[in-house]
């Protein structure tokens, strides 16, 4: 799919507010090493990693994601109805790969529902993940209007998909190509 006029309009980024360092994993692994003959240092040696960052036990890697966008969408100038695409680059899972691919909902024109589980009866923006997922797929979970394909990610084939824009995917060269209101794909 060709993109034009995209940019990076804002970064945020959280760290988590405990850190547990490789030096202090094997102090507590010393009983282990010490009857394994095991040399001390060889954690970070093998891993190449010096310290952890731990979030407060029970908090998963998706909700922090999503406490990060929030304050990122409140102290920048984005308006949130204009944004196609939040990256989010973690090492760590929710549920399954990939990273909090769980709780990313798609913006559509027809109507979405938002990470808080609020129904959004239409919006300024139309995610491209809409209707693009494997053709072959079963998309009769997802509410009307359905486009007749299932949505990218984890909300698609379920009541909480978003809903398609009256306009109908085309393949094309064996492309799925949607031509949106202002003639772009």
């Amino acid at each position: 799919m060709k993109y034009e006029n995209v940019c990076v309009e804002a970064i945020e980024c959280a760290l988590p507010p405990e850190t547990v360092t490789s030096d202090e994993l094997e102090a507590r692994l010393a009983p282990l090493y010490e009857r394994l003959k095991l040399p001390y240092g060889r954690l970070e040696l093998m891993t190449g990693i010096k310290e952890r960052g731990l979030w407060e036990r029970g908090r998963l890697p998706g909700d922090q994601s999503v406490d990060t966008v929030k304050k990122l969408l409140a102290t920048s100038q984005v308006d949130p109805e204009r944004v196609g695409a939040f990256i989010h680059a973690s090492v760590c899972r929710d549920y399954q790969e990939p990273a909090t691919a769980c709780d990313v909902h798609l913006v559509s024109l027809a109507g979405y529902v938002d990470n808080d589980g609020v129904f959004h009866d239409g919006g300024s923006a139309y995610s491209p993940a809409i209707d693009l997922g494997d053709p072959a797929d079963d998309y009769s979970l997802e509410p009307a209007p359905n486009g007749g394909f299932v949505n990218l990610g984890a909300y698609g084939n379920t009541p909480e998909a978003s809903r398609t824009y009256t306009v109908q995917p085309e393949i094309v060269n064996n492309d799925i190509v949607i031509t949106f209101p202002n003639n772009t794909s």
